[in-house]
């Protein structure tokens, strides 16, 4: 891949990262704000959606400090599954499998894909997030090959 195109991949990459950052924490900040006010955590996703903004501002910083790319890259990919992974696992599992019962999360009993998108067509903000976070893992993991591809 010639630089030109490897610079717009990594353009592309970081505004979708944004996108996905700036949703998780307009999400999170008030929820936050009101479990500290309340003394009280009811659910871990205002939390969790912090510390993937934080992980986010850790990546960032780790390139532009010049740390190895390909790292970095492999870094992002595995941050992006985390709120894919926990979507799912909210909305399609219910109680995160058990792991927390009664605590969080629900079930729909119907099928996955008509569930999923219900939901993406009901929330835009989920829509956008998703995709975003999902474009970024897509484009993470192919800055990742490439990276890689030039340390041989």
């Amino acid at each position: 891949m010639d630089e030109a195109a490897e610079t717009a991949l990594q353009l592309v990459t970081a505004q979708l990262v944004a996108v996905a950052g700036v949703i998780h924490l307009w999400d999170s900040v008030p929820r936050l704000v009101t479990y500290w006010e309340a003394g009280a955590t009811p659910d871990p996703l205002a939390p969790l959606s912090a510390l993937f903004v934080l992980g986010l501002v850790a990546g960032l910083l780790a390139f532009v400090l010049g740390a190895r790319r390909d790292l970095v890259y492999l870094y992002g990919a595995l941050l992006m599954v985390g709120p894919l992974v926990g979507y799912v696992a909210w909305h399609f599992v219910g109680d995160l499998g058990g792991l927390l019962p009664g605590a969080f999360g629900h079930t729909h009993g119907g099928p996955f894909l008509a569930g999923l998108s219900e939901h993406m067509v009901a929330d835009p903000v989920d829509f956008v997030s998703k995709v975003a976070e999902l474009g970024a893992l897509v484009c993470l993991s192919a800055l990742f090959v490439i990276e890689r591809g030039k340390r041989g």
